[in-house]
């Protein structure tokens, strides 16, 4: 059975309340995997798969991109606005990723970067599942 990465989002929620920066960082961390990979699911629906970025008959034109780079590309390269946006909130959510994941600098108020992490994640899962079932659709 394949592995449910909405349990992401429970963990992250469940790390939020513990006071450790360890917890906290790994919080942020772990709501942003949710909805990457509820992303990339959503584009494996509608344009293929990253592995399939070097055909250049499908998406070929993205070959040199990392998968997340990939992934949120694929919504921002629409003619539909809200995939706009949930490539914007996304690429938002991994910078907040990435520093809690590779910045050892103090965070300042990390829980209020916790929440806005949280309440992100919430509200794109929502903004995915509301979609068009066409999008995210490549250009032509």
């Amino acid at each position: 059975m394949p592995f449910d990465f909405n349990q992401f989002l429970t963990l992250a929620t469940a790390l939020a309340a513990n006071p450790d920066e360890a917890s906290q960082r790994t919080a942020i961390s772990r709501a942003y995997y949710t909805v990457f990979h509820s992303a990339r699911g959503r584009i494996e629906l509608t344009v293929g798969t990253w592995e399939d970025r070097k055909n250049p008959a499908r998406i070929g034109r993205h070959k040199d991109l990392s998968s997340h780079e990939w992934c949120w590309k694929q919504f921002r390269e629409t003619n539909d606005t809200a995939c706009r946006q949930i490539a914007a909130e996304g690429d938002r959510m991994k910078t907040r990723r990435t520093k809690a994941d590779y910045k050892p600098a103090d965070y300042g108020n990390i829980n209020a970067e916790v929440q806005r992490q949280l309440v992100a994640a919430a509200q794109l899962q929502a903004d995915l599942a509301a979609l068009n079932a066409l999008y995210p659709a490549p250009l032509p």
